[in-house]
C-alpha cells in the first residue's frame, strides 16, 4: 500500500527517466538530456508508429529487467529486426520524452514453429518490482500520447485517485496491451491532465481489467 502510494505520487508528477550508465548532455538545447547504453530482446515490432517492445536487461541503480515499449527515433533501424533478436541500443531521456537509437543486432532469433507471444509477462501487482514496472510503463505511454499530439505533458499527468487505481488494480488482462488500450479509448486531450471522467465505458474497461473493482479504487474503495 505504501509503495503504491509513493509510485502514484511519482506517476502524476513527471515523465519517466530511465537509467543505466548515465551521461550528461553537452547540448544546451536538450533539456536535461541523458543517454544510457542498454541491451534487450525484441518482443514486438510496430514499424507503422515507430515503436518496439523490448525485454531489456536489469538497469543498474534503477529497475529490474522488464518488458516495455520504446519509441525509435529512426524507424528505419527496425527494418532488419524480428522478434527474438537480441539487440544493444542507446536510450535517450529528457524531462518530457524518451526514445532509443543506435539499435544493433547482437544475435539473431531462433526460428519457431509458432509466433512469439510479444506479451508473455503480465503486469500484475504481487511485489514492489511489478508496481515499479507498471508505473514506468504507464508513464511512458502517457508521455508518448502527449508528444504525439505535439503538446508537452502536463503536471500532473493524471489525477491522483486515477493514478492509485492504476497502481492498485490486481492485474491487466492483456498486459501492456491493456494499459495502452485503456489510454487509447479514454477521452484523451493532449496537454491536459487525465481524470476518471475521461475513462472509457465500464464495458470497455472490463475487457482489460476488473471494471467494477477499478471504479471502486477510483472512487476511493479498498
Amino acid at each position: 500500500m505504501i509503495i503504491s502510494a509513493v509510485l502514484s505520487s511519482w506517476l502524476i508528477s513527471t515523465c519517466v527517466n530511465s537509467a543505466a550508465e548515465s551521461l550528461t548532455s553537452s547540448n544546451p538545447g536538450e533539456a536535461n538530456l541523458r543517454t544510457f547504453a542498454a541491451r534487450g530482446v525484441v518482443k514486438q515490432l510496430k514499424a507503422d508508429d515507430g515503436t518496439i517492445l523490448l525485454s531489456h536487461e536489469a538497469i543498474s541503480n534503477y529497475m529490474d529487467a522488464m518488458t516495455m515499449p520504446f519509441k525509435v527515433k529512426e524507424p528505419k533501424e527496425l527494418t532488419d529486426l524480428r522478434p527474438g533478436d537480441q539487440v544493444s541500443f542507446r536510450l535517450s531521456v529528457t524531462d518530457t520524452e524518451s526514445w532509443i537509437d543506435q539499435v544493433a543486432k547482437i544475435t539473431a532469433s531462433t526460428p519457431r514453429s509458432a509466433p512469439l507471444d510479444p506479451l508473455e509477462e503480465r503486469v500484475e501487482v504481487d511485489s514492489g518490482r511489478y508496481l515499479i514496472r507498471r508505473a514506468v510503463i504507464l508513464h511512458v505511454l502517457l508521455c508518448e500520447q502527449h508528444k504525439a499530439g505535439g503538446i508537452s505533458p502536463p503536471h500532473p499527468l493524471l489525477d491522483k485517485k486515477l493514478a492509485e487505481a492504476f497502481m492498485r488494480i490486481e492485474a491487466f488482462k492483456h498486459g501492456v496491451r491493456s494499459l495502452r488500450a485503456i489510454l487509447s479509448m479514454a477521452e484523451f486531450c493532449p496537454g491536459k491532465t487525465l481524470f476518471a471522467s475521461d475513462l472509457p465505458s465500464r464495458d470497455q474497461l472490463d475487457m482489460h481489467v476488473d471494471a467494477r473493482h477499478f471504479r471502486e479504487l477510483v472512487d476511493g474503495g479498498a
